[in-house]
């Protein structure tokens, strides 16, 4: 089974971690088909984890569930470990795989599938002790509350067995590229992380990683 984050499961549970991927094609972290998410962004969003109090409740859960250290890598503070690299990337091809789902059905999501989701996500936060989704950097809000409506609408309109199997067979045939120092794409496993910690950027250990991996599949589905 692939680590989960927590936010996509309350807010996809609630009704009430993306890029649609478009002109991101330089210095891609992720990329599934043509759609891509760039390092500059996976690098902000692992940032945003372990800074922020509130938001790392949601997703990770309480500290003493998921202790901030077990996010950061063995090179210190300025490091992310090998298990929130791999939640995290997981979480990113996942989303990116439903936009492909949508429209193999033809289904397009619209502001009125969005709304709930944001309110979700900014109510789960101030929950946690944090301002709501204020808090967040815009793009990457819009990311989040589109990859979540993406679950979210998939599910309601498929159902959850014909979601879990259209999610599990799109996962399984996606041709996924993962820059080669956030992990690889395995066909069983998922991200498999790299094999230690990744510096964040302008780090006394950071620099650049290497190129792609390409992984012609994924196993695993975009359920909860």
């Amino acid at each position: 089974m692939h680590r989960r984050l927590l936010l996509p499961l309350a807010a996809v549970t609630a009704a009430a971690v993306l890029a649609s991927g478009c002109g991101k094609q330089q210095s891609a972290a992720v990329r599934v088909g043509d759609q891509s998410v760039s390092q500059q962004e996976l690098f902000d969003e692992l940032e945003l984890i372990v800074t922020d109090d509130a938001f790392r409740t949601v997703t990770f859960g309480p500290e003493d569930r998921t202790p901030l250290a077990s996010l950061q890598g063995t090179l210190g503070p300025e490091s992310y470990s090998q298990f929130m690299i791999g939640a995290v990337v997981t979480q990113r091809v996942e989303y990116l795989v439903a936009g492909d789902v949508l429209e193999d059905n033809g289904i397009e999501i619209t502001k009125q599938d969005r709304a709930p989701i944001e309110d979700a996500i900014d109510k789960a936060l101030k929950r946690a002790g944090g301002k709501g989704t204020r808090s967040l950097p815009p793009a990457y809000k819009e990311d989040l509350v589109e990859g979540l409506t993406r679950l979210q609408v998939l599910r309601q309109e498929l159902g959850d067995d014909e979601f879990q199997r259209q999610m599990s067979d799109a996962l399984t045939s996606a041709h996924v590229e993962i820059a080669s120092h956030f992990g690889t794409w395995d066909p069983d496993r998922g991200v498999v992380p790299p094999s230690g910690p990744l510096p964040a950027p302008g780090s006394q250990d950071g620099g650049s990683g290497g190129g792609t991996n390409g992984g012609g599949s994924g196993g695993g589905s975009g359920s909860a």
